[in-house]
């Protein structure tokens, strides 16, 4: 069954809410980079958007010098912008073409059959 991809808003929550769990609040610079990226991730599915705030996460590790501050490491905007430059989507345009004319004649072969049973049903009680 195919579902579709997160809408743009629903971009916006969902990496605000991946990047929520490692900041633990996010600044209105972080905002503006996660709406930035949100724009230009169509197609990209919840996994995809949690790999760019991994991957912001990882690079925001890497640049910690001193091992005792690790715990107060903060993704940045620039972490996260980076991150999503080095991204690329899970799903191909031509994967997201098959499944939706899979999910057309799945719906079509449904509601064939529930016309033949239900023309069966009117057949059995006359």
């Amino acid at each position: 069954m195919y579902c579709g991809f997160p809408t743009e808003d629903e971009r916006v929550e969902i990496l605000g809410l991946y990047l929520l769990k490692l900041n633990k609040d996010n600044s209105e610079e972080t905002m503006s980079a996660i709406k930035e990226i949100a724009e230009k991730t169509e197609n990209y599915s919840s996994a995809d958007l949690q790999n760019i705030v991994n991957e912001a996460h990882l690079m925001a590790i890497h640049e910690v010098k001193d091992l005792d501050k690790v715990e107060s490491i903060r993704v940045s905007s620039s972490n996260l912008i980076n991150s999503f430059k080095k991204s690329k989507k899970s799903v191909v345009e031509a994967d997201i073409q098959y499944f939706k004319k899979y999910n057309k004649n799945f719906r079509e072969k449904i509601e064939e059959d529930t016309i033949l049973k239900m023309r069966e049903q009117r057949t059995t009680l006359y």
